[in-house]
């Protein structure tokens, strides 16, 4: 934002520039809309922050990169009898290369549907995460999920945010910008309607946006009580915000039993970590309740009980169940072999590991470590990751992505060994000072990379 406000023309002020740039956002952007609807006649269909630039004379946002648009006005392609009458950026089959992240949730626009409100949509959406801080490549698409949960509902949206221990960083902020400017929170809504034929088109947006200091309009009876219950209680002294959990993956053999047992929420069961982990849960999470010993599961060595299943496959599973999973896996591709898990487990409070422990403990939580998948025209992927938790005097989030030239064998050894290595180089170092990663990493680099030069690995050969 304060990139922003510094294009945008605008004199720093610690205690409004926050507002005064998402002001001069909203008008411009608005602008630029009515202008390329009500002038051109066109549909953007990309309207993203990557495709939005400041003019530094002018100081107002220019849209940019019309390679997905539509042209609304019919024009006449051939001659004659022969002649058809088309819409350019729509005669091949309404496809385009749109973001998902930033699109409407009709996906394809329809010249009877009120298409010009495709990117009306897409405009609500940036303002929303400005307002909320959710404008990063971490987040943003997390937002769109939350608000197709939603079913594209912004009280629904904030009535879940507010009852969450993990809310926006931006949303005390965010709730005084609104509360001063009656009737925005109610535009938002009206702009990100599911139905296109439901959406306020550009033009009355803006005229909406201009009047609002005199129009006096409400937000409805629901945000009216928050705006109310902020000023009597403030939402700095609710629990703190906290990051997201930790994303990892597990792939399973697909004609072998997976080995865990999935659950929505049981509150008969009284396992400690259940009952951590799903703590605050929501209606239709789904979460690992127990894992089957000697099974799939239990040999990786990656899941706990209490981590939350956020999808298989390429399917986000978006709180839908469990009932919903069971339809997933079995809308799995029937000759495929394997069945990609995606879960996020709650961060865990630091714990000191004893300078008394063996090397048996288990120092290094596997997270997850394999091969990517398949992209371009490659035959064969040769990269490999890890992601790894190492809980010692300080806990290390372990990430990398080897390489592979002309094979695996290199890249797999490099995964393998060097979490083990800082693992072992960290305890043995546990009785001196705070042990420094750095130096632990590097060791265990150096030991992989002589080890794989001499071609052995545990008296196996790998080169």
């Amino acid at each position: 934002l304060d990139k922003l406000r510094e294009a945008l023309g605008l004199e720093e002020n610690l205690e409004n520039s926050f507002a005064s740039t998402l002001d001069a956002v909203i008008t411009s952007l608005l602008q630029v809309l009515v202008h390329v609807h009500s002038q051109a006649h066109i549909v953007h269909r990309d309207v993203k922050p990557g495709n939005l630039l400041v003019d530094s004379k002018s100081h107002s946002l220019i849209l940019i990169d019309f390679g997905s648009a539509a042209d609304m006005d019919p024009v006449k392609k051939g001659n004659g009898w022969f002649g058809k009458t088309v819409r350019v950026g729509l005669e091949d089959g309404n496809r385009c290369a749109v973001s998902p992240i930033y699109c409407a949730p009709e996906l394809f626009i329809q010249p009877d549907r009120c298409p010009f409100d495709f990117d009306v949509f897409s405009a609500a959406l940036i303002v929303c995460q400005l307002l909320f801080n959710y404008l990063d490549e971490r987040t943003d698409a997390g937002f769109h999920q939350q608000l197709e949960d939603a079913n594209w509902d912004l009280d629904i949206w904030l009535s879940r945010e507010l009852a969450s221990k993990v809310r926006p960083a931006g949303l005390e902020e965010a709730l005084e910008y609104l509360a001063e400017r009656p009737g925005l929170w109610r535009l938002l809504g009206d702009m990100l309607r599911g139905n296109p034929e439901l959406r306020v088109s550009s033009q009355s947006a803006l005229q909406r946006w201009k009047s609002l200091q005199i129009s006096k309009a409400t937000d409805g009876p629901f945000f009216d009580s928050v705006v109310a219950l902020m000023e009597e209680c403030e939402i700095a002294e609710m629990p703190p915000t906290v990051q997201r959990p930790l994303h990892f993956v597990a792939t399973f053999r697909r004609h072998v039993p997976l080995g865990i047992t999935l659950s929505e929420i049981d509150k008969e069961c009284t396992d400690p970590k259940w009952v951590e982990a799903t703590m605050g849960a929501q209606q239709g999470d789904v979460f690992v309740q127990s894992i089957v010993p000697d099974s799939q599961a239990d040999k990786m060595g990656i899941l706990e009980v209490g981590d939350r299943l956020q999808g298989v496959g390429e399917l986000p599973l978006a709180g839908k169940g469990f009932e919903r999973v069971l339809q997933m896996l079995e809308q799995q591709p029937k000759g495929a072999k394997y069945v990609t898990l995606h879960f996020d487990r709650k961060r865990k409070p630091s714990r000191v590991v004893s300078s008394e422990a063996t090397s048996s403990d288990a120092h290094a939580k596997v997270v997850e470590q394999g091969a990517w998948s398949t992209k371009g025209r490659r035959k064969a992927q040769e990269d490999t990751f890890v992601l790894h938790e190492i809980h010692e005097e300080q806990d290390i989030l372990l990430a990398g992505i080897f390489d592979g030239h002309g094979g695996t064998a290199a890249s797999h050894a490099a995964s393998q060994m060097v979490p083990y290595l800082m693992s072992e180089t960290l305890r043995r170092n546990g009785n001196e000072e705070p042990p420094d990663a750095r130096l632990a990493l590097e060791a265990a680099w150096e030991t992989t990379c002589d080890t794989y030069r001499h071609g052995c690995l545990d008296e196996n050969c790998i080169a």
